[in-house]
């Protein structure tokens, strides 16, 4: 049997020297860069596997374009012949939000252009419309959607780095999640081959590990497109057999019955991804959710994306309200800027003020999400005419609402009559803590 061809290219991949692996499905072959001379007489259209760092070639604020240049030329064409091409991600440098560059994803188009200069994964991302955002810490609590990247994943597969979709580009496979519609790992389709962007945290002065990740790495890479390629077309899950003819029926009678059911937990789930989203997503999402939710009356300001308002029947701004991430525990620059956009607006220190956070971020269960707002930080809400929500508080308060346990206008009263925490439980009871 042939054997793969597989390779791993440059330093910032792999270390600073080619590591001892082997195998019977695949060779390895490790090529330095920039530290040996680029000149490689095989192409990279000869490889059906090749893995790169996502930023092989930046060097500081510096990149060695034309070497990227002609690599990239290669990696189109070994794309065009069939090749898995796997950029790691662990630490990337990502643009910054800009909330009126709609069709470019919402991104800062001078940081845009910077990092398409610098950085070869995203040039792939930005031909896929895919944008890469980054939290302050690494996430290790990815939900994997394929099993076949598990032993890889469970080891090394943790990143600062996520991807959303923009426009109408949509992910491929879902390889790991972190919630709504966020990717920690994707692959997607490209000419013929295959994209693949897996997080990575490799220690490179520990040589026994990282010749295990990827040798890991390599076979799960292997089990991955294999099953790809093999998974019968849609139009071949019609009954071939006589005997598979009953159980095709019955078969989608469970489906039906599940999809029933799916149809009734996606609110759920769809209400759940609010508590996973941050920065200018989740600065979009909220005020949404309170209108399709909670029938609430929004207006959106222009001024600072973060601010919106909460509007009474007649239209009137009854509650100026912002919306803060973090991906730690709960930080009183929340309850700062809350004051600072009330006082832009000279309105009263009483004008009802509401902080929404969405804290922890780097969770690995719902007890670490959940965690308490300390006495010190709700009482400086408090002692400022604030009143804060964790995105938790928010979910229960639908939850209640949608059990008719409390009403819309009794959310609007408890909303803009009250300072310090508004700590809601999950059985729809509530304390405001001062």
């Amino acid at each position: 049997m042939e054997k793969h061809q597989i390779l791993i290219f440059g330093d910032k991949t792999f270390g600073s020297r080619p590591l001892n692996i082997s195998s019977n499905l695949f060779e390895t072959t490790f090529k330095s860069f920039p530290s040996v001379d680029f000149r490689n007489p095989k192409r990279l259209s000869n490889y059906s596997f090749i893995i790169l760092d996502y930023a092989v070639f930046k060097r500081g604020d510096s990149v060695y374009e034309k070497e990227q240049e002609i690599f990239e030329k290669q990696l189109f064409e070994a794309l065009t012949k069939g090749a898995t091409v796997v950029f790691l991600h662990y630490d990337e440098e990502v643009p910054r939000p800009n909330q009126y560059n709609y069709d470019g994803g919402y991104m800062n188009k001078d940081d845009k252009e910077k990092l398409l200069r610098l950085q070869i994964g995203f040039r792939f991302l930005n031909i896929l419309s895919i944008k890469p955002f980054k939290f302050n810490q690494p996430i290790h609590w990815g939900k994997p959607k394929r099993t076949e990247f598990k032993n890889f994943l469970d080891k090394w597969g943790s990143s600062k780095n996520a991807f959303v979709t923009y426009g109408k580009a949509v992910f491929d496979d879902l390889i790991q999640s972190i919630g709504g519609e966020s990717a920690l790992s994707f692959s997607n389709n490209f000419r013929n081959g295959t994209l693949i962007y897996l997080p990575c945290q490799r220690n490179y002065q520990n040589t026994t590990d990282l010749t295990e990740m990827f040798q890991t790495m390599i076979d799960n890479l292997i089990t991955y497109t294999t099953r790809l390629r093999t998974q019968i077309p849609d139009w071949a899950q019609e009954p071939f057999f006589n005997e598979e003819e009953f159980l095709f029926k019955e078969l989608q009678g469970a489906q039906k019955q599940i999809e029933k059911i799916e149809k009734s937990i996606e609110p759920y789930n769809s209400a759940k991804s609010l508590a996973f989203s941050s920065e200018y997503k989740l600065q979009k999402e909220l005020p949404e959710f309170l209108k399709k939710y909670l029938g609430l009356n929004i207006l959106q300001d222009e001024t600072y994306n973060e601010d919106f308002w909460i509007l009474d029947s007649a239209n009137n701004k009854i509650a100026i309200c912002e919306v803060k991430s973090y991906v730690k525990g709960f930080r009183k620059s929340g309850v700062y800027d809350a004051y600072n956009h009330r006082e832009f607006y000279k309105l009263e220190e009483s004008f009802p003020t509401i902080l929404f956070v969405n804290l922890n971020l780097n969770s690995a269960s719902w007890k670490q999400k959940l965690s308490p707002i300390a006495p010190q930080d709700y009482k400086v809400a408090t002692s400022n005419n604030i009143l804060i929500l964790r995105v938790e508080d928010l979910l229960f308060l639908w939850d209640a609402f949608k059990k008719k346990k409390v009403s819309k206008d009794k959310i609007i009263k408890l909303l803009t009559s009250n300072i310090g925490w508004l700590y809601f439980k999950p059985d729809g009871s509530y304390e405001i803590k001062q």
